[in-house]
């Protein structure tokens, strides 16, 4: 998504733009943990589910090669997976609409669990695991490679990408072997600065382009090699969405 899940439901439904932007910089600059500054933006929320909905249907626009880039996975049998620090009843809802239940029932989400009152007056977050972080998704990472390395040989282990933009995403990008970042935010600064191996991108239109390349390429040296035809990509990100 272009925008963030969260961010929409804290500004017109809870804590406001401006003390939602004051949390967030509490959290970048360490004052807070990514947990308890999360906690107290959703806490601060009072809308019922469904209205609140409305406003994420109204503000959030979906990646323009996003829906593309999807089927192209689908058609390649490539897994797509959602590793999220946002709530997973929030992100199946926000699939389902912006790019339908048939593709959406075919990604699975890894995120945080809540419980929301039916009134609204109460969102709490069932956080993941017990890190700062409520969600490690260094952590999802690892558990992702394990289970792909269970449908794999020694000569076609797992390639693990990561598609990411955020904060929360820091702990993955040592994980994954392939890793996407969205050009000028925090996870691209994080990758310049530490001098992490990443590709920039602008769109999901981008990311399609190389990772058709990379098709291409194991599909050459399989070939040549007289090993198995694919590499078993697997996909366990989607910026934006919390």
């Amino acid at each position: 998504m272009l925008g963030d899940t969260g961010h929409v439901l804290f500004d017109h439904h809870g804590c406001g733009e401006d003390k939602r932007k004051e949390l967030d910089a509490a959290i970048h600059n360490g004052e807070l943990s990514f947990r308890d500054g999360s906690d107290k933006m959703w806490e601060s929320l009072n809308v019922p589910f469904d209205d609140g909905f409305v406003v994420m249907k109204e503000s959030l626009e979906m990646d323009p090669g996003f829906r593309d880039f999807h089927q192209y996975c689908l058609k390649n049998r490539i897994p797509f997976n959602v590793i999220s620090a946002g709530l997973k009843p929030v992100l199946r809802r926000v699939l389902d609409e912006f790019i339908g239940e048939n593709q959406s029932k075919h990604i699975d989400i890894v995120a945080n669990d809540a419980h929301i009152s039916a009134d609204g007056t109460e969102w709490k977050v069932v956080w993941k695991d017990d890190t700062a972080l409520g969600h490690d998704k260094a952590v999802s990472i690892q558990e992702a490679r394990e289970l792909a390395s269970e449908h794999c040989d020694n000569d076609q282990p797992p390639l693990i990408i990561f598609i990411g933009d955020g904060v929360s995403d820091l702990p993955a990008a040592r994980e994954c072997d392939v890793l996407f970042a969205r050009r000028g935010l925090r996870l691209e600064e994080y990758c310049i600065e530490h001098g992490i191996k990443h590709i920039p991108f602008d769109t999901f239109a981008d990311i399609q382009r190389e990772v058709d390349r990379i098709l291409k390429d194991d599909r050459r040296s399989k070939k040549d090699t007289g090993l198995p035809k694919f590499y078993n990509p697997r996909f366990v990100s989607i910026p934006g969405c919390g």
